[in-house]
């Protein structure tokens, strides 16, 4: 797996709780408005872990594409 920058932040909004965010390498990939309570916050995070996952899995698959044979060539000839 490759290095990534990883992001976890918070965002007050004080009429409905807080925005939860996470980017990877700038690339915003969850957000999500939680309100006080454990599982609000609980049920976040699990859904943040699966999306995060997915998004890494899906990027090395991506660039594993791209490094293919059929992607290697010296332009249309």
């Amino acid at each position: 797996m490759k290095d990534y920058n990883i992001v976890i932040g918070e965002q007050n909004d004080p009429r409905s709780g807080s925005w939860f965010l996470i980017e990877v390498n700038d690339t915003l990939i969850y957000r999500a408005l939680i309100k006080p309570g454990p599982e609000d916050i609980m049920g976040a995070a699990t859904q943040a872990i699966e999306v995060t996952k997915e998004h890494l899995l899906t990027m090395e698959q991506y660039e594993k594409n791209l490094e293919g044979e059929d992607m290697k060539g010296k332009g249309i000839y």
